[in-house]
């Protein structure tokens, strides 16, 4: 007897595929910020109501360059940029609808739930009912018919399914329910670095702002609740006493407070090396936000986080640029200096956790929808005795120069100092034989490591647009974390090859290799803005 959710106040719709996500995807931290990319929305894991976007698209000129690539789809662009709904199409944990932002693309994998008119209130009350536990029982009864096991919510079983007709209170009921669930998960990825949301980490959070999370579980669990009994009315599932798995929570990642409290030094810490990059403000201009509406969680993502924007330290450091070496890590020194000026320290030994654990930790948090992004670059001697760290957005073609002139050849001077006191001395202790060679061969390494600096600087024109891992290719021999160094090594190899020809990159080090394979693809043209040597066949 009741309507089907496409066609009662609501379309739903495939999203657009770029068939070569290397190349058209960005996540949001890497890429440059202008006007050129738009936040996407590509499934994700497991997350009700709401979801960071951590992707970007390439949209310059209206996705051009996508859509004259031979293998992309472009589906529904009129319905790109409007606000609605999204969901994860293929999972192994159940449906889970969030809110899809103003001024973002849906890919086909995150396709989108769209209302008449862009009625937000409308869009909430539909999130409660689609995140309730009598639409996913009906959901399940499509799928057993088709393949359980898959757990592909394809567009065609959501269209078809149920949705209850809604008069005005319960409408304001449910909307009011779905606002307070989003602006939960909004609260707890407000300590997320890696999140448009993020605002302080935890520790400072809790210890300066009065941060509270403490009870934010259980909220979420009874909104969640009331949610469903509500719902099962509306289906007219009185006889049947259906309750929701709490199980279900663990899915829906309320763990995260958990995640945080467990990462809470680490998290602390990789917030001061932001400060120190200038990455982050000591203290944001943006308070926590208490007056949320129904427009608030389909409001258009920002090109930077609340974190980015206010009083910064000043470190005297604007190339972005740290030394350090087994003895003195300057990083960490300008990371304590910060603390002192806030009046927080960290429980860890900073140089420690800098040299040993810093590059691990900050590659895993900077790791989403299987691509790696690191923003902070530990370039090193083979041994790891002497690092220089360089700060992604900071990065120009005179870097390594800069590494070379301001930083390697005044260490050699003075090692080469250290080098001719020892050897001034007639008679030495054994201590200090071994003192010279550990010297003498950390002058050999720094060398080498000065060589192939200037050889790497002669061809390395970085350009953000080809996003960090295409970047830091031609310094793959710098990174002595392995696995980096070598998915590094292999992108290198593939730029060699000319599988990368659409990178600035490419471009700047292949040019006629380039150029000539512009004049049978457009797309490739547009993206090196040569398309006067397009050949129409």
């Amino acid at each position: 007897t009741l309507s089907k959710l496409e066609g009662s106040s609501f379309t739903v719709k495939h999203g657009t595929s770029t068939s070569d996500d290397f190349r058209f995807l960005r996540l949001w931290w890497e890429a440059p910020r202008d006007v050129g990319y738009l936040s996407l929305s590509k499934g994700g894991e497991y997350s009700k109501f709401y979801s960071e976007l951590y992707l970007y698209i390439n949209w310059n000129q209206g996705g051009r360059e996508l859509s004259n690539f031979d293998r992309s789809i472009i589906r529904n662009p009129g319905f790109h940029k409007r606000p609605g709904l999204t969901w994860s199409r293929r999972t192994t944990k159940g449906l889970s609808v969030r809110v899809l932002n103003e001024n973002c693309i849906f890919a086909d994998k995150g396709p989108g739930i769209f209302g008449q008119n862009n009625d937000l209130k409308m869009l909430m009350a539909a999130l409660a009912i689609l995140n309730s536990a009598a639409f996913e029982h009906l959901l399940t009864v499509q799928l057993a018919a088709v393949d359980a096991a898959a757990r592909s919510y394809e567009i065609g079983i959501l269209q078809n399914t149920p949705f209850p007709e809604l008069d005005s209170n319960t409408i304001e009921l449910l909307a009011s329910l779905a606002l307070e669930a989003w602006s939960i998960k909004y609260q707890i990825d407000r300590l997320n670095e890696v999140s448009h949301s993020f605002y302080l980490p935890l520790k400072i959070a809790e210890k300066k702002c009065d941060y509270k999370i403490s009870n934010l579980s259980e909220r979420y669990i009874e909104i969640q609740k009331l949610i469903n009994d509500k719902c099962y009315d509306l289906f007219g599932f009185k006889d049947l006493k259906l309750k929701v798995s709490l199980g279900d929570i663990e899915h829906d990642k309320l763990n995260n407070i958990s995640i945080f409290r467990k990462t809470e030094e680490e998290d602390f810490l990789s917030w001061i090396v932001g400060v120190v990059f200038g990455r982050f403000a000591v203290n944001p201009n943006s308070k926590i936000k208490t007056n949320i509406n129904f427009s608030t969680p389909f409001e258009a993502l920002k090109p930077l986080s609340d974190a980015m924007i206010g009083k910064k330290i000043d470190t005297n450091n604007c190339e972005g640029i740290f030394e350090a070496d087994l003895s003195t890590n300057h990083l960490a020194r300008a990371m304590n200096v910060v603390m002192d000026s806030i009046q927080i320290k960290s429980s860890f030994n900073v140089t420690t956790w800098m040299n040993k654990a810093f590059f691990d930790y900050h590659i895993g948090r900077y790791t989403k929808s299987r691509r790696q992004a690191p923003i902070y670059w530990p370039l090193s001697t083979p041994s790891s005795s002497y690092t220089l760290w360089l700060y992604y957005h900071r990065i120009n073609n005179q870097s390594l120069y800069t590494c070379v002139n301001d930083f390697v050849d005044p260490k050699l001077k003075q090692v080469a100092g250290d080098i001719n006191q020892f050897r001034l001395k007639k008679s030495r202790s054994i201590q200090e034989e071994k003192d010279l060679e550990k010297f003498i061969n950390f002058e050999l390494e720094l060398t080498d490591f000065r060589e192939e600096l200037l050889h790497v600087a002669q061809f390395w024109k970085p350009n953000l647009n080809d996003g960090v891992q295409i970047t830091a290719a031609p310094l793959w021999k710098f990174f002595q974390y392995k696995p980096w160094q070598k998915k590094l090594k292999k992108t290198w190899k593939k730029l060699e090859k000319g599988d990368y020809d659409w990178a600035h990159l490419a471009h700047s080090i292949w040019p006629e290799r380039v150029k000539e394979k512009c004049k049978k693809d457009k797309s490739l043209a547009i993206a090196h803005n040569l398309e006067e040597l397009y050949e129409e066949s």
